[in-house]
Parts: C-alpha cells; sequence; structure tokens
C-alpha cells in the first residue's frame, strides 16, 4: 500500500512539474519605440512586465528581452512602455501557446500630449527593418481615420466616396460597401440603395452596421429607436 501511494504521489508531482515547464517557458519580446508623430526612434523608452524594468530601448529604439511567461495566463502578456515626456502604453496580448515559441514583435509609437499612440504586435523573429516595414500599413490607416475625422466635420452625412470607394459611417465606425447601388437594409424594413442614404438617416443615428451574411451586395444597418 506503501509503495502504490509512493508511486501516485510521485506521478502526481511530475505531472505538476512538466506542467508548469510547458506553460512557463521563456519567451523573447523585442521590437522598436518610435514617436507616432515624428516616426523617429526613442531611446531610453521602459520596457516593463508585471511591475518590473525588463530592459530600455537604445539609440535605435531598439528593445530585446526574455521574460518567464505562462502562455495559458488568463491575463494574457501584458507589456508596458514608459518614458518621461509621454503617454505610457500598455500591450496586452493573449494567442494560443504555440504563438509565443519564436518571440514577440512590437513596432510601438509613444505619443506626447493628449494624443494616442500605437501598438503592432505580431508572433515570430522579424529583423529591426522587418518591424519598421509594419509602419507603412500603420501611417496608411491613421491617414484614412484622419480623412474620416475630417470628412465627419460640419455634417450628418452617412455615405461618403473616398479615393473611389464607398463607405457608410457613424459617428464611431465605418463600413466600405461595393458600389452605390448596393442594397442597404434599415431595421429589417426598408431596403435603399447605398446613394441614398444621405437623405434618408443621419449619420448619428446609425447603431450598427454589417454586411449580410447571405447575400453579397447587400448590407444591414441599424439606427436609433425613433
Amino acid at each position: 500500500m506503501k509503495n502504490l501511494l509512493s508511486i501516485i504521489t510521485f506521478c502526481f508531482l511530475t505531472s505538476i512539474v512538466f506542467g508548469q515547464e510547458h506553460l512557463n517557458k521563456t519567451t523573447r519580446i523585442y521590437g522598436v519605440v518610435i514617436d507616432s508623430e515624428s516616426y523617429l526612434p526613442i531611446k531610453d523608452v521602459k520596457i516593463s512586465y508585471n511591475n518590473k524594468v525588463l530592459t530600455s530601448t537604445n539609440k535605435d529604439g531598439f528593445f530585446e528581452s526574455d521574460i518567464n511567461f505562462n502562455s495559458s495566463s488568463k491575463d494574457g502578456l501584458k507589456v508596458m512602455f514608459s518614458k518621461p515626456g509621454f503617454n505610457n502604453i500598455n500591450s496586452m496580448e493573449k494567442w494560443e501557446p504555440s504563438l509565443y515559441k519564436n518571440g514577440v514583435n512590437y513596432l510601438v509609437g509613444l505619443k506626447s500630449g493628449n494624443n494616442k499612440g500605437f501598438t503592432d504586435v505580431s508572433p515570430g523573429d522579424l529583423s529591426y527593418d522587418q518591424t519598421l516595414d509594419k509602419l507603412e500599413d500603420i501611417k496608411k490607416k491613421k491617414h484614412f481615420k484622419d480623412r474620416l475625422a475630417q470628412i465627419r466635420l460640419n455634417n450628418e452625412n452617412s455615405f461618403f466616396e473616398i479615393d473611389e470607394h464607398y463607405y457608410i459611417l457613424s459617428n464611431t465606425s465605418w463600413l466600405e460597401v461595393g458600389s452605390p447601388e448596393d442594397s442597404i437594409r434599415i431595421n429589417d424594413k426598408k431596403t435603399i440603395v447605398a446613394s441614398e442614404l444621405n437623405s434618408v438617416i443621419n449619420r448619428s443615428q446609425i447603431v450598427a452596421m454589417t454586411p449580410d451574411e447571405f447575400e453579397v451586395g447587400v448590407y444591414r444597418l441599424t439606427t436609433k429607436k425613433q
């Protein structure tokens, strides 16, 4: 009986140890921190994990550090980027454990003042130049958001054309449609073509919009109750 209990205890403890080793593997975090306005690298940005400073960026804005990370944690991987004079950025990622295997790559834009910065986080082993290559896509997205903000000024229109693409806008989001002749179903009661939207509803009335699940060229739009 003693031998049986010893074997059971040994197996139980072994499973715990191996389980912990599987979950608590060393993960490499690395990347580049830049100014979100000028896109220039920022030196001496502190990178923290679990309220502990791991490392700082060099003159090229580059950093890297190994951390003992529990990939099954419900809290995910929380990393903070901070430097006096800039707004802190907290990045939180929660992926499948296998995605952490080759490291976690960050491209971070810190911003001073009231504006927000940005983070682009991806799994894999990227070079310094490959990390910065992601900046072009970020610039395009930022330019698009700036265009939307400008378009929303001093009007209540909900349908716009931007660079030969067509969009429905609410006050907080947007949806691209295929053409001005696509069908818009409003509250499942009324169907119009997209180009008629501005004469039917105001942008501030829209609370949700989505492509139809079954029909191409059809979009469903929900408005506030009248």
